[in-house]
């Protein structure tokens, strides 16, 4: 496995959210000039995202999507589902690029 050079490696010292890790990344990333890391990760995470979504919405329907999404006016009081996908739908999800060939 590839290594980071040592002045970019991460290493948590502090009880930092998940967020706050990220901005910590993101910033040591930029600094180092390596903006180009950022935009392939946040392709990764789009591509992560709608993995996702697709199996949320085929295994719970639209109303596992938690009120994300476009929200129509009659829609506004519906009640929404915030406990997350069912138990099936995460069963169903993978480690990123575990399905992917080469």
């Amino acid at each position: 496995m590839l290594r980071a050079p040592a002045e970019l490696e991460f290493v948590k010292k502090k009880n930092l959210s998940w967020s706050d890790q990220m901005a910590t990344v993101i910033a040591m990333l930029l600094k180092a000039e390596h903006k180009d890391w950022i935009e392939w990760a946040i392709e990764v995470l789009g591509l992560v995202l709608a993995e996702r979504t697709e199996i949320v919405l085929s295994t719970d329907g639209p109303e596992g999507m938690n009120g994300v999404g476009d929200e129509d006016e009659d829609d506004a009081d519906r009640p929404r589902n915030f406990a997350g996908p069912s138990a099936e739908a995460r069963e169903k999800f993978t480690q990123f690029g575990e399905r992917l060939t080469c």
